[in-house]
């Protein structure tokens, strides 16, 4: 079974935030609760181990239409940032 990459992209005022599994969006929400994990982990039982986590300002979001598209690919790669993860 192929493993899977995460990627979580934020906004600055930490209020929206997208979860891309591989690159599709998995969720997005005001918040990711536990059970959307708990169905992250059901659904893609191969985690890789590797997530990388982005931030965006306000403009980028904006620019975006407020929503994070289905495919990570359609989001200008100037907009990505690299957060370090505290794990």
């Amino acid at each position: 079974m192929k493993e899977f990459d995460l990627t979580i992209i934020d906004n600055e005022t930490g209020d929206w935030t997208a979860i891309y599994v591989d690159g599709e969006l998995f969720k997005q929400s005001h918040r990711i609760s536990e059970v959307d994990w708990i169905n992250l982990i059901k659904k893609y039982k191969n985690f890789s181990g590797k997530i990388k986590r982005f931030g965006f300002d306000e403009d980028q979001m904006e620019e975006l239409g407020g929503d994070f598209p289905k495919h990570i690919s359609d989001i200008p790669q100037s907009f990505f940032v690299e957060i370090e993860l505290d794990i």
